[in-house]
């Protein structure tokens, strides 16, 4: 299955396309339209990478989705589409997920992908700069006498 130009135009130039066709095959299925499918992997592109995942991630994660969550189609493809990394799991690990830490975890990607980037770009060398300061301020508070 040959890679369709949304999905070329993400991977790196070291990225062999023909190593990533197995994964956009399972990928694929998982979506009414290959439109939606390109627009997931442009969310995270890593769910396709095979270094990362497999095909066989992606397809038994998407059956824990139908068969073990209970999820129904459209809860389903809401899922995905928001948080594709979710066919990246560990199968096992997302079959002891319950149904209520599936949607917070696509709740939390659909919060910080509503970050403005060039916000979002800050967040760790703000990240940095905190835990440096409060490492500072507790240093200082001891001054010789903390242990």
């Amino acid at each position: 299955m040959r890679l369709p130009d949304g999905v070329l135009e993400l991977l790196d130039p070291g990225v062999k396309p023909q190593t990533v066709e197995p994964l956009w095959k399972e990928f694929r299925k998982c979506y009414p339209t290959e439109k939606a499918a390109v627009a997931a992997a442009r969310r995270n592109v890593a769910v396709l990478l095979p270094f990362i995942n497999t095909a066989d991630n992606i397809r038994f994660n998407y059956q824990i989705l139908c068969n073990e969550l209970g999820f129904d189609e459209v809860e389903r493809l809401n899922i995905i589409s928001k948080n594709p990394g979710v066919l990246g799991n560990k199968p096992g690990e997302l079959a002891r997920s319950s149904p209520g830490e599936v949607r917070f975890s696509m709740g939390i990607v659909t919060f910080f992908d509503a970050i403005p980037p060039p916000v979002r770009s800050v967040i760790p060398a703000a990240t940095a700069v905190l835990i440096v300061v409060v490492i500072a301020k507790r240093l200082s508070e001891c001054a010789g006498t903390c242990g």
